[in-house]
């Protein structure tokens, strides 16, 4: 997993800004904390039984949760190209280890906050409540 740290924050701060205003201190909180990871195609981003630890952003690629049925067959459950939010939901919000996997389809660059800083954010900034709340919105429709 090759990291790049040097990519902007910019397009995420766009799309929470269309949600709703942020503050200095949100973005700042955004700025200093969101990583940005280049990933090859057919990288495993999160493995059936382990535990969804990053809310990723996809900035460019695209990807597809998948998991075994009873006969070990691949079945696909969804796909998520630019501009879309891929976490594993039962996982990432139980932090309980997770009934799919999610593999990239062609090289991705995805801009990911962890969990933990997920919870900062919730407890410290009022805007990433009502953000993180849309956006799921979004995500589930």
């Amino acid at each position: 997993m090759k990291t790049d740290y040097l990519s902007s924050p910019d397009e995420i701060l766009k799309k929470f800004n269309f949600i709703t205003p942020v503050t200095a201190a949100y973005q700042q909180f955004i700025t200093a904390n969101l990583k940005t990871v280049r990933l090859p195609k057919k990288h495993l981003l999160l493995e059936e039984g382990k535990v969804c630890k990053n809310v990723y952003f996809v900035f460019q690629g695209s990807l597809r949760s998948f998991f075994l049925n009873k006969n070990g067959k691949e079945c696909t459950g969804w796909f998520a190209q630019q501009g879309d939010l891929v976490i594993s939901p039962y996982s990432y919000f139980g932090q309980q280890p997770a009934k799919e996997s999610i593999e990239t389809i062609e090289e991705c660059v995805l801009q990911y906050l962890s969990w933990q800083q997920m919870q900062v954010s919730y407890a410290e900034f009022k805007e990433a409540n009502h953000i993180g709340r849309i956006i799921l919105q979004q995500y589930y429709m």
